[in-house]
C-alpha cells in the first residue's frame, strides 16, 4: 500500500476551494450582467399615441410617446397585413429617431411600393434600439 499514489486531503480541499471560488465569481458577473440589462429594459417604454394614413394611401404618420424614464432610439418599423411583412423600414429613411424620456415625436414612413389598400387592417410594430417593441392594429380610411 506504500507504493501508491494519490492526492493529499489538504491539496484536494484546496483544489475544492479554489473551483467553489471560481464557479461563484463566474455565477457573479453572469447574473450582474443580466440585471443591469433588465434594469435598463424595465426603464424603457414607448407607446403609439398615433397612426394617420395620409389620403394619397402612400405615406403613414406615426406618432410615439416615450413613456420611460430613459431615453429610446427607434430602430426599426415592420407593416404588416395579415400576418405579411409588407414593408421594413430601419437604417433608412426616416429611422433612427431618438426621444428623450416623456418626449412626444411623429414622423412619416413612405409605403408608396406597394400602395395601401382602402379599408385594410395594418398591423404597425416599432422596435426600439434594446429591443423593447410596440405593435397595433390600424386601419386605412375608406377613401
Amino acid at each position: 500500500m506504500r507504493n501508491r499514489k494519490a492526492v493529499s486531503p489538504v491539496i484536494a480541499t484546496l483544489l475544492m476551494i479554489a473551483i467553489a471560488v471560481a464557479a461563484s465569481v463566474v455565477m457573479y458577473s453572469w447574473v450582474n450582467s443580466m440585471v443591469k440589462n433588465q434594469a435598463t429594459q424595465s426603464q424603457t417604454a414607448i407607446r403609439i399615441e398615433q397612426v394617420q394614413f395620409l389620403a394619397t394611401r402612400t405615406d403613414v404618420e406615426i406618432t410615439i410617446r416615450n413613456t420611460g424614464t430613459v431615453g429610446a432610439v427607434i430602430k426599426t418599423v415592420y407593416v404588416y397585413k395579415s400576418d405579411t411583412l409588407i414593408q421594413k423600414f430601419d437604417a433608412t429613411g426616416p429611422l433612427p429617431i431618438a426621444y428623450s424620456a416623456g418626449e412626444l415625436k411623429a414622423f412619416t414612413l413612405d409605403m408608396s411600393t406597394p400602395a395601401l389598400d382602402q379599408s385594410s387592417a395594418y398591423q404597425i410594430k416599432v422596435v426600439t434600439d434594446i429591443g423593447f417593441s410596440v405593435e397595433g392594429t390600424y386601419y386605412t380610411p375608406n377613401v
